[in-house]
């Protein structure tokens, strides 16, 4: 692995943003230290998907879909021409140093791609979490940071609720696209 090809940032916030005019049309394949959500927005044009790869697997956004990229995770955006894409990043100490969610980091990281016409209920409540960070963020709210470190801690007990739903259903196995 060339290490030209790792990036870190250091938020002046908890919570990073990207804003789909800012997320890039294309990007090389790169990872890092911090967890990005990436969600599709709408597309404008007859193309319909914005197209990603991590870990060498290729997956397509459509509008309402998310993609969690973990800590150490190849990925690269192969084409967002549509501006379509916006995210959020974070340190993972932000859910791993949490005793409420420990438990769960080895769930959260088999959640990658949340297609919002397979589960559209749990794709729209996290798809909204993640929208109104943008906003807060765009916005400069007034206590902004925190009102956007309590989101995230809100759209992780939905998703710890739904991965409860999901092992009781199918008696400890997991599965995510």
């Amino acid at each position: 692995m060339n290490i030209a090809n790792y990036e870190n940032k250091n938020f002046s916030e908890a919570v990073n943003t990207i804003e789909e005019k800012f997320y890039p049309a294309t990007f090389i394949s790169h990872w890092h230290n911090y967890v990005e959500i990436i969600f599709c927005t709408e597309v404008k044009s007859n193309q319909k998907t914005a197209v990603l790869q991590v870990n060498l697997d290729t997956f397509e956004l459509e509008p309402g879909d998310i993609l969690f990229v973990w800590p150490g995770e190849l990925h690269s955006i192969i084409d967002n021409s549509d501006r379509c894409l916006c995210a959020i990043q974070f340190k993972s100490d932000l859910i791993s140093e949490l005793p409420d969610f420990r438990s769960y980091q080895s769930l959260f990281r088999r959640i990658k791609h949340i297609r919002s016409k397979d589960l559209p209920d749990l794709a729209h409540g996290v798809f909204g979490y993640l929208r109104h960070i943008i906003e807060v963020r765009r916005d400069a709210k007034p206590f902004g940071g925190v009102e956007n470190l309590i989101s995230l801690y809100e759209m992780f007990i939905d998703l710890s609720t739904h991965i409860n739903d999901i092992v009781l259903k199918s008696n400890g196995a997991v599965m995510y696209g």
